[in-house]
């Protein structure tokens, strides 16, 4: 039986800046190519293009430019600071590789974000390298509906690693997540000081304990969860089993998975 949650409006944004972080495994090269499991969905992805995203912004927002890596190491710095695409003007900080893109988020939660109230991106490095800017039109539609409290670009409308058969725990992808400073005080203090995931060691219980545990508090605050689908447009992500949610991975499904999609204004 579901318990009916009050749905809860956001709090004001204070600051118009705009935090954008990053999270890198130092292993990785700035250009890589990623294949989606089970359609052999391959694409171009890496740090490069992240960076060469926010150095193509206009917009009037001041940009926060935060960058996490897991095992930090003194080459891999002095590497990435010779590339042409580095833009000095990135914090830089290294963390361990426990809870992997995790690790990354709950140190900015825990570090950087103190004051007033403002939008931040969480992302990792597995975004299809064709997306294009994306700040403005996105925290534009998360300002007009004052209930959401997680957006990304992609779901998952089931947790695989659990012993519940055809589960359904709807869920966003945590590679590429919008909400605001405010909303992850509150998800980490809901979960009794501890940011989602950011202790699991296994990739499987990254997950299960952080990417759809993110989801499930904040539902649990009264919070709706959405994406912005292949066609450009807002989904939210009902709480009950629905049938416009595909099964599983919403990444199985769609020419371009990884895509900062380009929202439709209706």
């Amino acid at each position: 039986m579901q318990v009916q949650v009050m749905k809860k409006q956001r709090s004001p944004i204070l600051n118009n800046e705009v935090i954008v972080h990053t999270h890198e495994w130092s292993g990785y090269a700035s250009e890589r190519h990623k294949v989606i499991k089970y359609t052999a969905n391959k694409f171009l992805c890496g740090l490069r293009f992240h960076f060469e995203r926010l150095q193509q912004y206009r917009g009037i927002r001041p940009i926060r430019n935060i960058l996490t890596v897991s095992d930090l190491n003194d080459n891999y710095s002095e590497k990435l600071k010779s590339e042409k695409f580095f833009d000095k003007s990135v914090e830089i900080y290294g963390v361990p590789n426990r809870g992997m893109d995790f690790g990354g988020y709950g140190f900015v939660v825990k570090n950087l974000i103190a004051g007033d109230n403002r939008y931040i991106f969480l992302t990792n490095t597995s975004i299809n390298a064709d997306s294009a800017i994306f700040i403005d039109e996105y925290t534009d539609l998360f300002s007009k509906h004052s209930n959401l409290g997680l957006l990304g670009i992609s779901y998952s409308s089931k947790v695989y690693q659990s012993l519940i058969r055809d589960n359904y725990t709807p869920h966003v992808q945590s590679f590429f997540l919008l909400t605001t400073t405010d909303i992850l005080r509150e998800i980490t203090a809901a979960n009794g000081g501890v940011f989602p995931g950011e202790n699991e060691d296994y990739k499987l219980s990254i997950i299960r304990f952080g990417e759809a545990r993110l989801s499930q508090i904040t539902l649990s605050l009264g919070y709706d969860i959405g994406i912005v689908n292949e066609e450009g447009r807002l989904q939210l992500l009902p709480v009950q089993k629905d049938s416009s949610l595909v099964e599983g991975d919403y990444r199985l499904f769609i020419k371009k998975p990884n895509f900062i999609n380009k929202i439709i204004n209706e």
